[in-house]
Protein backbone atom coordinates (compact mmCIF):
# COMPACT_ATOMS: atom_id res chain seq x y z
CA UNK A 1 0.00 0.00 0.00
CA UNK A 2 2.85 2.37 0.74
CA UNK A 3 4.22 1.82 -2.75
CA UNK A 4 0.88 2.65 -4.35
CA UNK A 5 0.31 5.73 -2.19
CA UNK A 6 3.77 7.03 -3.15
CA UNK A 7 3.14 6.43 -6.85
CA UNK A 8 -0.30 8.01 -6.71
CA UNK A 9 1.00 11.03 -4.81
CA UNK A 10 3.77 11.56 -7.35
CA UNK A 11 1.24 11.45 -10.18
CA UNK A 12 -1.16 13.69 -8.27
CA UNK A 13 1.46 16.40 -7.88
CA UNK A 14 2.74 16.16 -11.44
CA UNK A 15 2.20 19.84 -12.08
CA UNK A 16 2.40 20.71 -8.38
CA UNK A 17 6.09 20.06 -7.88
CA UNK A 18 7.54 21.48 -4.65
CA UNK A 19 9.00 24.91 -5.31
CA UNK A 20 11.16 24.74 -2.18
CA UNK A 21 13.27 21.96 -3.75
CA UNK A 22 14.32 24.31 -6.54
CA UNK A 23 15.78 27.78 -6.53
CA UNK A 24 13.67 30.72 -7.67
CA UNK A 25 15.44 33.15 -9.99
CA UNK A 26 14.63 36.79 -9.28
CA UNK A 27 15.46 39.29 -11.99
CA UNK A 28 13.76 42.60 -12.82
CA UNK A 29 14.01 42.06 -16.57
CA UNK A 30 12.49 38.57 -16.32
CA UNK A 31 9.66 39.63 -14.05
CA UNK A 32 8.83 42.57 -16.34
CA UNK A 33 8.75 40.22 -19.33
CA UNK A 34 6.43 37.78 -17.57
CA UNK A 35 4.13 40.64 -16.53
CA UNK A 36 3.94 41.96 -20.11
CA UNK A 37 3.29 38.59 -21.75
CA UNK A 38 0.81 37.30 -19.15
CA UNK A 39 -1.15 40.50 -18.39
CA UNK A 40 -3.62 40.28 -21.31
CA UNK A 41 -4.04 36.53 -20.80
CA UNK A 42 -4.78 36.95 -17.09
CA UNK A 43 -7.42 39.56 -17.86
CA UNK A 44 -8.95 37.29 -20.52
CA UNK A 45 -9.13 34.48 -17.96
CA UNK A 46 -11.18 36.67 -15.62
CA UNK A 47 -8.39 36.94 -13.04
CA UNK A 48 -6.64 39.95 -11.54
CA UNK A 49 -3.09 40.72 -12.73
CA UNK A 50 -2.27 41.85 -9.20
CA UNK A 51 -3.01 38.37 -7.80
CA UNK A 52 -1.49 36.11 -10.47
CA UNK A 53 2.29 35.80 -10.51
CA UNK A 54 4.61 34.06 -12.95
CA UNK A 55 7.82 32.83 -11.29
CA UNK A 56 10.99 31.52 -12.93
CA UNK A 57 12.59 28.40 -11.41
CA UNK A 58 16.15 27.28 -11.96
CA UNK A 59 15.51 23.87 -13.52
CA UNK A 60 16.79 22.55 -16.85
CA UNK A 61 13.72 20.41 -17.55
CA UNK A 62 11.03 21.65 -19.94
CA UNK A 63 8.07 22.12 -17.64
CA UNK A 64 5.64 24.60 -16.12
CA UNK A 65 3.11 23.96 -13.37
CA UNK A 66 0.78 25.46 -10.78
CA UNK A 67 0.90 24.34 -7.18
CA UNK A 68 -2.22 25.89 -5.73
CA UNK A 69 -3.06 29.52 -5.38
CA UNK A 70 -2.54 31.79 -8.37
CA UNK A 71 1.14 31.34 -9.13
CA UNK A 72 2.53 29.90 -12.34
CA UNK A 73 5.99 28.34 -12.07
CA UNK A 74 8.05 28.24 -15.27
CA UNK A 75 11.30 26.25 -15.51
CA UNK A 76 14.35 27.92 -16.99
CA UNK A 77 14.71 24.92 -19.31
CA UNK A 78 11.41 25.87 -20.92
CA UNK A 79 12.75 29.35 -21.75
CA UNK A 80 15.86 27.77 -23.23
CA UNK A 81 13.77 25.42 -25.39
CA UNK A 82 11.40 28.15 -26.59
CA UNK A 83 12.29 30.00 -29.78
CA UNK A 84 10.21 33.11 -29.10
CA UNK A 85 8.04 34.78 -26.49
CA UNK A 86 4.82 33.63 -28.19
CA UNK A 87 5.64 30.00 -27.35
CA UNK A 88 6.01 30.92 -23.68
CA UNK A 89 2.69 32.77 -23.86
CA UNK A 90 1.02 29.58 -25.07
CA UNK A 91 2.37 27.66 -22.09
CA UNK A 92 1.30 30.38 -19.65
CA UNK A 93 -2.20 30.40 -21.20
CA UNK A 94 -2.42 26.64 -20.59
CA UNK A 95 -1.39 27.03 -16.94
CA UNK A 96 -3.88 29.87 -16.48
CA UNK A 97 -6.51 27.40 -17.65
CA UNK A 98 -5.63 25.19 -14.67
CA UNK A 99 -5.99 28.16 -12.31
CA UNK A 100 -9.22 29.55 -13.75
CA UNK A 101 -10.87 26.11 -13.92
CA UNK A 102 -9.81 25.25 -10.35
CA UNK A 103 -8.08 22.01 -11.27
CA UNK A 104 -5.83 21.94 -8.21
CA UNK A 105 -8.79 22.45 -5.89
CA UNK A 106 -10.86 19.81 -7.68
CA UNK A 107 -8.10 17.20 -7.71
CA UNK A 108 -9.92 15.26 -4.95
CA UNK A 109 -12.51 14.24 -7.52
CA UNK A 110 -9.85 12.12 -9.15
CA UNK A 111 -8.02 10.86 -6.09
CA UNK A 112 -10.98 9.74 -3.97
CA UNK A 113 -12.45 7.26 -6.51
CA UNK A 114 -8.96 5.92 -7.25
CA UNK A 115 -8.24 5.41 -3.57
CA UNK A 116 -11.61 3.73 -3.08
CA UNK A 117 -10.91 1.27 -5.89
CA UNK A 118 -7.52 0.47 -4.45
CA UNK A 119 -8.79 -0.08 -0.90
CA UNK A 120 -11.58 -2.34 -2.18
CA UNK A 121 -9.08 -4.44 -4.12
CA UNK A 122 -6.91 -4.66 -1.00
CA UNK A 123 -9.83 -5.98 1.08
CA UNK A 124 -10.82 -8.53 -1.57
CA UNK A 125 -7.22 -9.61 -2.06
CA UNK A 126 -6.63 -10.10 1.65
CA UNK A 127 -9.88 -12.05 1.91
CA UNK A 128 -8.78 -14.34 -0.93
CA UNK A 129 -5.41 -14.85 0.74
CA UNK A 130 -7.10 -15.68 4.04
CA UNK A 131 -9.22 -18.28 2.22
CA UNK A 132 -6.06 -19.98 0.97
CA UNK A 133 -5.79 -18.52 -2.53
CA UNK A 134 -2.59 -16.53 -2.25
CA UNK A 135 -1.99 -16.12 -5.98
CA UNK A 136 -5.57 -15.05 -6.62
CA UNK A 137 -5.35 -12.50 -3.80
CA UNK A 138 -2.13 -11.04 -5.18
CA UNK A 139 -3.69 -10.84 -8.64
CA UNK A 140 -6.74 -9.02 -7.28
CA UNK A 141 -4.55 -6.49 -5.48
CA UNK A 142 -2.37 -5.87 -8.56
CA UNK A 143 -5.44 -5.48 -10.79
CA UNK A 144 -7.01 -3.05 -8.34
CA UNK A 145 -3.86 -0.97 -8.20
CA UNK A 146 -3.68 -0.83 -12.00
CA UNK A 147 -7.35 0.10 -12.29
CA UNK A 148 -7.04 2.84 -9.66
CA UNK A 149 -4.00 4.37 -11.35
CA UNK A 150 -5.67 4.22 -14.77
CA UNK A 151 -8.80 5.88 -13.38
CA UNK A 152 -6.82 8.81 -11.97
CA UNK A 153 -4.69 9.22 -15.09
CA UNK A 154 -7.84 9.43 -17.21
CA UNK A 155 -9.08 12.19 -14.90
CA UNK A 156 -5.73 14.00 -15.24
CA UNK A 157 -5.80 13.80 -19.06
CA UNK A 158 -9.29 15.31 -19.05
CA UNK A 159 -8.03 18.23 -16.98
CA UNK A 160 -5.10 18.79 -19.33
CA UNK A 161 -7.36 18.78 -22.39
CA UNK A 162 -9.67 21.27 -20.68
CA UNK A 163 -6.71 23.52 -19.85
CA UNK A 164 -5.59 23.40 -23.50
CA UNK A 165 -9.04 24.51 -24.66
CA UNK A 166 -9.15 27.27 -22.05
CA UNK A 167 -5.68 28.47 -23.03
CA UNK A 168 -6.71 28.70 -26.69
CA UNK A 169 -9.76 30.72 -25.61
CA UNK A 170 -7.63 33.14 -23.58
CA UNK A 171 -5.25 33.64 -26.50
CA UNK A 172 -8.16 34.46 -28.79
CA UNK A 173 -9.75 36.91 -26.36
CA UNK A 174 -6.40 38.59 -25.64
CA UNK A 175 -5.81 39.02 -29.40
CA UNK A 176 -2.62 36.94 -29.23
CA UNK A 177 -1.76 34.51 -32.00
CA UNK A 178 -1.73 30.82 -31.17
CA UNK A 179 1.14 29.93 -33.49
CA UNK A 180 3.52 29.67 -30.54
CA UNK A 181 1.24 27.28 -28.67
CA UNK A 182 1.11 24.90 -31.64
CA UNK A 183 4.83 25.15 -32.40
CA UNK A 184 5.75 24.37 -28.79
CA UNK A 185 3.49 21.31 -28.69
CA UNK A 186 5.14 20.17 -31.92
CA UNK A 187 8.52 20.41 -30.15
CA UNK A 188 7.19 18.16 -27.42
CA UNK A 189 5.95 15.81 -30.12
CA UNK A 190 9.45 15.63 -31.58
CA UNK A 191 10.76 14.62 -28.14
CA UNK A 192 8.16 11.85 -28.01
CA UNK A 193 9.38 10.62 -31.39
CA UNK A 194 12.92 10.63 -30.02
CA UNK A 195 11.96 8.41 -27.10
CA UNK A 196 9.75 6.21 -29.27
CA UNK A 197 6.04 6.99 -29.42
CA UNK A 198 5.25 3.37 -30.27
CA UNK A 199 6.55 2.31 -26.85
CA UNK A 200 4.45 4.88 -24.96
CA UNK A 201 1.11 3.71 -23.58
CA UNK A 202 -1.25 6.69 -24.06
CA UNK A 203 -3.62 5.38 -21.37
CA UNK A 204 -0.87 5.41 -18.73
CA UNK A 205 0.10 9.07 -19.23
CA UNK A 206 -1.03 12.03 -17.16
CA UNK A 207 -1.10 14.23 -20.29
CA UNK A 208 -2.51 13.49 -23.73
CA UNK A 209 0.12 12.78 -26.35
CA UNK A 210 1.40 15.93 -28.01
CA UNK A 211 0.14 14.82 -31.42
CA UNK A 212 -3.39 14.55 -30.04
CA UNK A 213 -3.12 17.98 -28.47
CA UNK A 214 -1.96 19.53 -31.75
CA UNK A 215 -4.81 17.88 -33.66
CA UNK A 216 -7.38 19.10 -31.14
CA UNK A 217 -6.12 22.70 -31.06
CA UNK A 218 -5.17 23.39 -34.68
CA UNK A 219 -8.67 24.13 -36.01
CA UNK A 220 -9.62 26.28 -33.02
CA UNK A 221 -6.43 28.35 -33.09
CA UNK A 222 -6.41 28.84 -36.85
CA UNK A 223 -10.02 30.02 -36.77
CA UNK A 224 -9.13 32.79 -34.31
CA UNK A 225 -8.96 36.36 -35.70
CA UNK A 226 -5.59 36.75 -33.97
CA UNK A 227 -3.98 33.89 -35.91
CA UNK A 228 -2.44 36.24 -38.49
CA UNK A 229 -1.23 38.78 -35.90
CA UNK A 230 2.47 39.41 -35.77
CA UNK A 231 4.28 38.99 -32.42
CA UNK A 232 5.17 42.05 -30.37
CA UNK A 233 8.66 43.14 -31.46
CA UNK A 234 9.49 44.78 -28.10
CA UNK A 235 8.42 41.68 -26.19
CA UNK A 236 10.44 39.42 -28.47
CA UNK A 237 13.53 41.59 -27.94
CA UNK A 238 13.06 41.43 -24.17
CA UNK A 239 12.68 37.66 -24.40
CA UNK A 240 15.98 37.35 -26.26
CA UNK A 241 17.75 39.39 -23.57
CA UNK A 242 16.28 37.27 -20.78
CA UNK A 243 17.18 34.04 -22.58
CA UNK A 244 20.76 35.25 -23.09
CA UNK A 245 21.09 36.11 -19.38
CA UNK A 246 19.86 32.73 -18.10
CA UNK A 247 23.38 31.23 -17.71
CA UNK A 248 24.43 34.23 -15.63
CA UNK A 249 21.30 34.09 -13.45
CA UNK A 250 21.61 30.36 -12.85
CA UNK A 251 25.28 30.58 -11.82
CA UNK A 252 26.10 34.20 -10.90
CA UNK A 253 29.21 33.50 -8.82
CA UNK A 254 30.96 31.62 -11.60
CA UNK A 255 30.11 34.29 -14.15
CA UNK A 256 31.33 37.09 -11.90
CA UNK A 257 34.58 35.29 -11.20
CA UNK A 258 35.14 34.90 -14.93
CA UNK A 259 34.45 38.59 -15.40
CA UNK A 260 36.98 39.43 -12.72
CA UNK A 261 39.63 37.21 -14.33
CA UNK A 262 39.02 38.81 -17.70
CA UNK A 263 39.27 42.29 -16.20
CA UNK A 264 42.48 41.61 -14.31
CA UNK A 265 44.38 40.30 -17.32
CA UNK A 266 46.63 42.93 -18.89
CA UNK A 267 45.66 42.07 -22.46
CA UNK A 268 41.96 42.48 -21.70
CA UNK A 269 42.48 45.87 -20.10
CA UNK A 270 44.50 47.08 -23.07
CA UNK A 271 42.18 45.80 -25.79
CA UNK A 272 38.78 46.27 -24.19
CA UNK A 273 39.34 48.92 -21.57
CA UNK A 274 38.22 48.79 -17.94
CA UNK A 275 35.34 46.49 -17.05
CA UNK A 276 32.20 47.94 -15.42
CA UNK A 277 31.91 47.89 -11.65
CA UNK A 278 30.28 44.70 -10.34
CA UNK A 279 28.44 45.11 -7.00
CA UNK A 280 30.41 48.18 -6.03
CA UNK A 281 30.75 48.82 -2.30
CA UNK A 282 32.66 51.38 -0.30
CA UNK A 283 35.67 49.70 1.35
CA UNK A 284 35.96 50.11 5.10
CA UNK A 285 38.82 49.70 7.55
CA UNK A 286 37.19 46.62 9.07
CA UNK A 287 37.50 44.67 5.83
CA UNK A 288 40.72 42.69 5.30
CA UNK A 289 43.19 44.20 2.89
CA UNK A 290 42.64 41.65 0.14
CA UNK A 291 38.86 42.22 0.31
CA UNK A 292 39.35 45.90 -0.51
CA UNK A 293 40.19 47.34 -3.89
CA UNK A 294 42.43 45.21 -6.05
CA UNK A 295 45.36 47.22 -7.33
CA UNK A 296 45.53 45.26 -10.58
CA UNK A 297 41.82 45.87 -11.29
CA UNK A 298 40.89 49.13 -9.54
CA UNK A 299 37.43 49.24 -11.14
CA UNK A 300 36.17 45.96 -9.64
CA UNK A 301 36.07 45.62 -5.85
CA UNK A 302 35.54 42.30 -4.12
CA UNK A 303 32.31 42.99 -2.29
CA UNK A 304 31.69 39.94 -0.09
CA UNK A 305 33.55 37.32 1.86
CA UNK A 306 32.06 34.46 -0.18
CA UNK A 307 33.20 36.01 -3.44
CA UNK A 308 36.61 36.63 -1.92
CA UNK A 309 36.84 32.94 -1.05
CA UNK A 310 35.81 31.86 -4.56
CA UNK A 311 38.46 34.15 -6.04
CA UNK A 312 40.94 33.88 -3.17
CA UNK A 313 43.82 32.84 -5.38
CA UNK A 314 43.27 35.80 -7.68
CA UNK A 315 42.77 38.29 -4.87
CA UNK A 316 45.69 36.93 -2.88
CA UNK A 317 48.02 37.13 -5.84
CA UNK A 318 47.03 40.71 -6.62
CA UNK A 319 47.34 41.80 -2.99
CA UNK A 320 50.78 40.21 -2.62
CA UNK A 321 52.00 41.87 -5.77
CA UNK A 322 50.73 45.23 -4.56
CA UNK A 323 52.43 44.82 -1.16
CA UNK A 324 55.66 43.85 -2.83
CA UNK A 325 55.44 46.88 -5.07
CA UNK A 326 55.02 49.23 -2.10
CA UNK A 327 57.55 47.58 0.24
CA UNK A 328 61.08 49.10 -0.10
CA UNK A 329 63.93 46.69 -0.58
CA UNK A 330 66.28 46.17 2.33
CA UNK A 331 69.77 47.46 1.60
CA UNK A 332 72.71 45.20 2.30
CA UNK A 333 74.98 46.68 5.00
CA UNK A 334 78.50 45.65 5.88
CA UNK A 335 80.51 46.52 8.94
Amino acid sequence: MKRFVAALTATLLLWAQPAQAQSILRDAETETMFAEMSGPLITAAGLSPRDVKVVLINDDSINAFVAGGQTVYVHSGLLQAADNANEVQGVIAHELGHIADGHVVLSDRGTKPAMGMYLLSMVLGLAAMAAGSGEAGAGIMAAGQQAAMGNYLAFSRTQESTADASGAKYLREANVTGRGMLSFFKKLQQQEYRFGTANIDPFMQSHPLSGERVSALTADLQASPAWANKPDAALEERFRRVKASLPVMSCPRRARCKAIRRATSRSTRITRGPMPIINRVIPTKRMPRRMRWSRRSPTIPISSRSRARSCSRLAGRSSRSSRCARRPRARATTR
